[in-house]
């Protein structure tokens, strides 16, 4: 069974998300009316651009309800498999919730790449040789240091005393 993980605004690109969003009526001809509501999943292709639009891959939908006098029909379900795009706040208005990852610390490593954190890998034990470590190959520092090639009398950031 599928774990889902409160989550507000801080998903990442490649999370599939859920949220509840209302289903409207007659937009374009007077007041619209409200005739149920959806539970949207998808999946998360880019993340929120300057002017707050999420782009997503739509995986499945459902009606959660619908209002009286009207029919389940009548909640209109947006096409599976088809990309949509969203405003950020509502997202945020449907209580968002994220499908847990089979591998959590994989999507701490790839959410920390994506906030721009250059060295997301955790610290090697005082017991390990690095070069045999899977840290060298995230940490930018332990790369630039192996490099044979560079210039006479450069040192890489951080890298003197």
């Amino acid at each position: 069974m599928a774990g889902w993980i409160p989550v507000g605004d801080g998903f990442i690109e490649a999370d599939v998300i859920r949220w509840k969003e209302p289903v409207f009526k007659n937009r374009r001809r007077g007041q619209p009316t409200r005739v149920g509501e959806r539970l949207v999943a998808a999946e998360v292709l880019r993340a929120p651009d300057k002017d707050g639009w999420v782009y997503l891959l739509v995986r499945g939908t459902e009606v959660v309800s619908a209002r009286t006098g009207w029919s389940l029909s009548d909640v209109l379900l947006p096409a599976t498999g088809k990309e949509t795009k969203r405003r950020l706040p509502t997202i945020v208005r449907g209580n968002p919730q994220r499908l847990a990852w089979s591998d959590e610390s994989a999507r701490a490593i790839v959410a920390s790449q994506l906030l721009g954190n250059p060295n997301p890998a955790p610290a090697v034990s005082a017991g390990t040789d690095e070069r045999d470590s899977l840290r060298a190959s995230f940490n930018a520092v332990s790369r630039l240091s192996e490099n044979r090639h560079a210039k006479p009398g450069w040192e890489p950031p951080g890298m003197h005393d």
